[in-house]
């Protein structure tokens, strides 16, 4: 990771401040996310929520070691500032100071930020300018012990030998994804090489060290981290070194659509709250874990009452702005943020909430609506908050609120059920062309998309395989780690017996169960939901195999399993022939424009529709049978030149509509499956008949 500049602040005329301040933050989004540096600026909404979470005090030494455009410095300064022009004339006056004195003190001595990014770090300078100055931003890479110019950072890490050292307050929302390589950072922290040997570490990882070496005893850190930190197996040692060194006051957790402002589409995370252990806590620790293998320390702390305490956990869903960025709060009104802030506040009176989970899973996992009009766009429901305490002895080895949540909820309707366990087993042959013969082969690759259903995604030669491919079988169940909570699994029909899937699917076989009973009941919205409590991940949460065996399921008799499939058969059935009569009245208003407008027009109308219609769809057999595509065929030879110069300038699967037409195909079997090549040779075609110029 990077690390980025410090920022301190002499004001301009402080009247004009506030307003120049917050019209620049306005202008800032939109300037970074154009400059590709959406990164580097957290919303305003999560900004508020983690500052008015931390509680800043006029007396915080503040750190944000990736402050980017500087937004969690600002608002700390905001509240101290507001602290010191709150606070009694007669106090100011005991302490011999005024609050222009106090207010340059927070400005040069209590609050810093670092950055390694160039223009993130003038960014911020010029946004912090607004409020104040920007002298104390120093370019650096925050792991480090020094900045870019060979300066040590201030304040450097806590030591108790030091007075001053270290900070009371980090406000953080470090860049997930990218790793520290560089062997002499990697060997000043524990989760690097100081104990084993790595080449190389998570950067938002070696974050949360860097944070707890910075903090002095009781000091508090709040930082964004990827909800997978919290449960994935790989990060087991994370969260065994935050148990060594803090309590946690609070996780929250942020819907997927949190980061939509700075550019970063969908990404779960969470809000980690932080206190670190008092020295005597600290040595008490190190006492009663002396000698003990990681294993052992986990089972100390969670049965010694001295390591218990309670954790604030919370969801949220309505963050007052929508998954495209579009900001919906009216005024007055209250974001799931400021509710959780409230429920924080009043921990006392707060008690595991009853939820009915087959309705909540109903509102987050069900299937939308074919009509817009009934559609509820993700992040716009209000009501889904919740906030709950667990108590640290009864948390298992993972963190994660939606977790604990449904553990609670879930628990009387999963008890009653039994692991998939042994009646499912692994399938799909590991298969990668070797001799001549099945280098030259074709071979058909299918995809699993959200709706369930398995289709022919491309067809390429063996000589073309860069993996290891699964080749599946007819009643096989497929399924895509990383998109089966939202329904991306399917049966393998006769039709598609012997064809291929990504080595990155997960293949199996029912042995208890007919295969699309099984397929339905995994996509029901409590399952879904259940597969993404189960899932982890360290930035994108999968369900494994062994995972999935992990589920729960009822006994259905095959009766019951039987009658369940034909009724969804049914259901599947009458929707296919809605959507179809839907497409037949497209169809009627377009054969009334034709008798208005010529082929030009009625091809470019017809084409376009067409492009929207299954530009979303991987199935180029779908695509080629679609309506549309068989009125395109239907104008005949006028509209060969004009398809040709359409796939000239807009490549796609469009030259089928010649092959059609014309009967003919130019495309050599060598090439068959790549499209750019296939287009050439349909154009190559054009020009040797005088139809393309």
């Amino acid at each position: 990771m990077q690390g980025r500049r410090i920022c301190s602040w002499t004001s301009p005329k402080n009247g004009d401040v506030d307003v120049k301040g917050r019209a620049f933050e306005e202008f800032l989004p939109s300037q970074l996310r154009g400059k590709g540096l959406g990164q580097f600026f957290t919303p305003r909404p999560i900004v508020n929520f983690m500052t008015e979470l931390a509680g800043i005090s006029i007396h915080d030494t503040v750190v944000d070691f990736a402050c980017g455009s500087g937004g969690f410095l600002i608002k700390a300064f905001e509240q101290m500032k507001s602290g010191v022009e709150q606070m009694p004339d007669g106090t100011l006056k005991r302490l011999g100071l005024d609050r222009g004195q106090m207010l340059e003190d927070i400005k040069n001595h209590q609050i810093f930020g670092i950055d390694a990014e160039p223009r993130a770090a003038r960014t911020a300078k010029m946004n912090m300018l607004m409020w104040g100055d920007g002298k104390r931003v120093v370019r650096g890479n925050a792991l480090d012990t020094v900045d870019f110019s060979g300066a040590p950072y201030f304040p450097g890490e806590y030591r108790e030998d030091q007075p001053g050292s270290g900070c009371s307050l980090i406000l953080a929302n470090p860049p997930f994804g990218s790793k520290e390589t560089e062997s002499h950072i990697l060997r000043r922290y524990v989760l690097g090489s100081k104990i084993r040997e790595k080449s190389s570490e998570k950067t938002e990882v070696l974050f949360v060290e860097k944070g707890l070496k910075l903090l002095r005893p009781e000091g508090k850190m709040l930082i964004v981290l990827p909800e997978g930190l919290m449960s994935g197996s790989t990060t087991e040692a994370m969260r065994d070194y935050i148990h060594s060194e803090a309590e946690i006051r609070a996780i929250v957790s942020l819907p997927d659509h949190a980061f939509v402002q700075s550019g970063v589409p969908t990404v779960n995370t969470i809000v980690l709250y932080l206190q670190k252990f008092t020295s005597e806590k600290k040595e008490l620790f190190d006492k009663k874990s002396f000698g003990l293998t990681n294993e052992q320390t986990r089972k100390m702390i969670k049965l010694d009452s001295d390591f218990n305490y309670q954790i604030f956990m919370g969801t949220a869903e309505f963050i007052g702005y929508e998954p495209s960025g579009r900001m919906i709060v009216d005024p007055g009104d209250k974001t799931d943020l400021d509710l959780l802030l409230k429920d924080f506040a009043d921990q006392s009176e707060l008690s595991s909430p009853e939820i009915d989970l087959f309705e909540f899973a109903g509102r987050h996992y069900g299937e939308k609506s074919y009509r817009r009009k009934d559609q509820t766009i993700r992040g716009t429901k209000k009501g889904l908050k919740s906030s709950f305490i667990v108590n640290f002895n009864e948390t298992e080895d993972r963190l994660d609120p939606p977790y604990y949540l449904f553990r609670h909820q879930a628990a009387p309707i999963i008890g009653s059920m039994k692991p998939l366990g042994g009646r499912i087993e692994a399938s799909g042959e590991r298969f990668k062309p070797k001799d001549d013969d099945e280098l030259d082969a074709e071979y058909s690759l299918l995809t699993v998309s959200s709706d369930g259903k398995l289709t022919l995604a491309e067809t390429i030669k063996g000589e073309e395989f860069t993996q290891n491919y699964k080749r599946v079988k007819s009643g096989d169940i497929v399924y895509n780690p990383s998109r089966i909570n939202i329904g991306s699994i399917g049966v393998v029909t006769g039709d598609l017996d012997g064809h291929y899937v990504s080595p990155e699917y997960a293949v199996f076989r029912s042995k208890a169960f007919d295969p699309q009973f099984l397929v339905h009941l995994l996509r029901s919205p409590f399952y879904k939901m259940y597969i993404d409590m189960s899932s982890t991940g360290s930035i994108r949460n999968r369900l494994y195999l062994d995972d999935l065996k992990g589920l729960c399921v009822p006994d259905v008799s095959d009766t019951d399993q039987e009658s369940v499939s034909k009724q969804i058969a049914l259901a599947e059935s009458e929707t296919e022939k809605s959507l179809h009569t839907a497409i037949e009245e497209k169809s009627k208003t377009i054969d009334a424009i034709n008798q208005l407008v010529g082929p030009d027009e009625v091809f470019r109308t017809l084409v376009d529709q067409w492009r929207r219609e299954t530009g979303m769809d991987s199935s180029v057999a779908r695509k080629t049978r679609h309506p549309l595509f068989g009125k395109i065929v239907a104008m005949g030879d006028k509209v060969v030149p004009l398809i040709l110069e359409d796939i000239r300038r807009k490549p796609s699967h469009l030259f089928w509509a010649i092959a059609d037409i014309t009967g003919e195909n130019p495309v050599d079997q060598s090439v068959a499956g790549n499209v750019p090549k296939m287009i050439e040779a349909w154009l190559d075609w054009g020009r040797r008949r005088g139809v393309l110029v």
